[in-house]
């Protein structure tokens, strides 16, 4: 458990949404995969749910959920694979990682990993998977053909999520009770280096764009923009409070982060240059965050659902009904 989310959500009263997404849930965990009206191309997005112990894979432009696979209890962490083949799902309390086949909607193998498997980060080429330990302070790989263990580092107190730098092969780490970000040689495995952030990071997004690494520092307010080729910290953009999930935009100078506190997404300016900060007011307790073909999509833990969002415009277009307890949004 974290210790700035509260200990329990609050209890769920029944709604006629609620009622009638019960009764259309067969259908709703049915054949994966479903061709569009038209043969059209929409925005889609796996969501990991914490409390429902399942993912769903939802329609984001039609506003629908398309699947619901079964994982087991209390999902956190996911990553997909390049081509979108298979989804793997962490369940930090079970200590293992569950690789669901997209393609049936079926879990495919379980890798035990121990410990408490949270951050989820698949190599450039997609044939390795990267877990943070959060219980056991380190980075574990694991080779995605068969799920055998190649390798593990120690980094820093409570390891959140992991962000990749493909051109240089360095995996960036939250080390959330160190207060510093950790550098790792993917390929060797080793330790790098570590910088001196702000209390409490906890995502971490990568722009290869602009070279620039963010931060999110839960407990300080702020999210720190690191230099990835000098690995030096340039700035620090203050934002709402408790800011736990980060996304880019199409403008390189602007980024989106999720106010958990606040209930809102901060559209904030990394250059000068850049337009103001807008904020937009969304769902309750919302976490992680996605950029997608049809806006950002922001899930809303306590609320049980996705907001979508047009960063042009500043406000949510729609709201979606998802499982108990929507976490991580991994796009399609």
């Amino acid at each position: 458990m974290i210790p700035d989310w509260p200990p329990t959500r609050p209890p769920i009263r029944p709604t006629r949404r609620s009622l009638l997404a019960a009764a259309l849930a067969p259908w709703l965990t049915a054949a994966p995969n479903r061709a569009l009206a038209g043969g059209a191309t929409a925005a889609q997005v796996w969501v990991t749910l914490q409390e429902e112990g399942a993912v769903e894979r939802i329609d984001v432009a039609a506003g629908r959920v398309l699947e619901r696979v079964a994982v087991g209890s209390k999902p956190v962490g996911a990553a997909l694979t390049p081509d979108g083949s298979c989804l793997y799902v962490g369940r930090p309390e079970a200590g293992e990682v569950v690789a669901i086949e997209t393609a049936t909607g079926l879990p495919s193998r379980r890798i035990a990993t121990g410990g408490t498997p949270f951050g989820l980060l698949l190599s450039g080429d997609g044939g390795a998977l990267h877990v943070t330990d959060w219980s056991g302070n380190a980075v574990r790989r694991y080779r995605c053909a068969d799920g055998a263990p190649t390798g593990a580092v120690a980094v820093g107190r409570a390891p959140a999520f992991m962000a990749l730098d493909r051109a240089r092969g360095r995996i960036f780490v939250a080390a959330r009770e160190a207060d510093r970000i950790d550098v790792i040689d993917g390929a060797g495995m080793v330790l790098l280096a570590s910088l001196a952030v702000g209390k409490a990071p906890f995502a971490i997004t990568y722009d290869d764009r602009s070279g620039r690494l963010y931060v999110a520092e839960v407990q300080a307010g702020s999210v720190s923009v690191i230099d990835a080729g000098r690995l030096e910290r340039t700035a620090v953009l203050p934002v709402g409070p408790l800011p736990y999930g980060i996304a880019l935009l199409p403008d390189p100078d602007r980024i989106a982060v999720v106010s958990q506190r606040g209930g809102a997404i901060d559209l904030v300016p990394v250059t000068a240059t850049a337009a103001p900060a807008a904020r937009i007011r969304i769902g309750r307790y919302p976490e992680g965050i996605a950029a997608t073909a049809a806006g950002l999509v922001a899930a809303n833990w306590f609320d049980d659902s996705l907001s979508v969002v047009d960063p042009a415009s500043g406000r949510e277009t729609a709201r979606i009904a998802t499982g108990r307890g929507p976490r991580v949004v991994i796009p399609i």
